[in-house]
């Protein structure tokens, strides 16, 4: 985890616009060209979807006690290889039931490493004074659907929904561990 303030402020911030675009606003583009595919009603990734977004919730709490007994740069890293690890098996899958549970499976990515974990470790790093930095990690964030949607929009374009999670994966793994 980068030392100096600015610059962890947006490492951390890049990393939610990652982790936003691979998780809430993936199935936005994906969906359809996923469902059409594997012959998978449309309706069924969103209930996996929101499988995923309780897995999160229940995992939030948890992952924001490790990071106060143990610091961020762990349950940050985790998170980023649970989202390639979830992207990869739905970028590979080859049966209606690998998507959906690749699907559930963003959700210990997204409970690990979403903005609560990123705000934990800007707290335990600045203690009351984190406010700032929070809101400058949420302001870049936001950025996660503006730029998520259109990058899914050309990746499927160019690679197909498969290789558009397996792109999106890759960037897990080179720009966020």
């Amino acid at each position: 985890m980068p030392s100096h303030p600015v610059r962890l402020i947006v490492v951390l911030g890049l990393g939610q616009v990652v982790a936003f675009a691979s998780s809430y606003y993936l199935l936005g583009v994906l969906a359809d060209p996923v469902a059409s595919a594997l012959d998978l009603p449309v309706a069924w990734l969103f209930v996996a979807l929101t499988g995923a977004f309780l897995i999160s919730a229940v995992l939030s709490p948890l992952t924001g006690r490790w990071i106060d007994r143990c610091g961020g740069s762990e349950g940050l890293s985790l998170s980023s290889l649970a989202f390639a690890a979830a992207l990869i098996l739905l970028g590979l899958a080859p049966h209606p039931a690998i998507a959906l549970l690749a699907i559930l499976a963003l959700g210990p990515g997204m409970g690990l490493g979403l903005y609560g974990a990123a705000f934990a470790v800007l707290a335990g790093i600045h203690g009351k004074a984190a406010r700032g930095p929070i809101t400058a990690v949420s302001l870049i964030g936001a950025a996660g659907g503006a730029v998520g949607w259109p990058a899914s929009v050309l990746l499927v374009s160019a690679l197909g929904w498969r290789g558009a999670c397996l792109a999106r994966a890759g960037a897990h793994l080179l720009l966020c561990l």
